[in-house]
């Protein structure tokens, strides 16, 4: 076997393994989400209101999705890199495609709710640390 052939090989396995971890995180984004959700439920069933936790949940559970997403992309990127045929390039495009648009989507929601933050002039970005003016 050849240095090309155990190269291509080699990626597909990678590719594999990436959109394996892909579902993976779709699949944990779903259980914590029904898990939530479940103790939310309780909660409502006692007479809270639970209308602002769960938009929440629905916004936690964008993340996985697109986390999942990005995973999933990388891994046809690869497979479409060891076997670059015409269908393999739409069915990629329109991955990115519909990823760009949920992206959009959740990112435009999670602004409007608050929980994105624009990062300006000392704001606070959304992975907890404080932005100075130098950054």
């Amino acid at each position: 076997m050849n240095e090309q052939m155990l190269g291509m090989d080699i990626v597909g396995w990678v590719a594999w393994v990436t959109g394996l971890i892909g579902v993976a995180v779709l699949a944990w984004g779903v259980i914590v989400g029904l898990v939530e959700l479940a103790r939310l439920e309780v909660h409502r069933i006692k007479g809270r209101d639970i209308a602002h936790e769960r938009a929440v949940v629905r916004q936690d559970l964008g993340y996985y999705i697109l986390l999942g997403l990005e995973f999933m992309i990388a891994a046809d990127i690869m497979h479409t890199i060891r076997n670059p045929t015409l269908q393999e390039l739409a069915v990629l495009g329109g991955i990115v495609a519909i990823r760009t648009v949920i992206s959009y989507f959740v990112t435009q929601e999670m602004q409007e709710s608050g929980r994105l933050e624009k990062w300006h002039g000392g704001s606070e970005d959304p992975r907890g640390s404080r932005r100075g003016p130098t950054d």
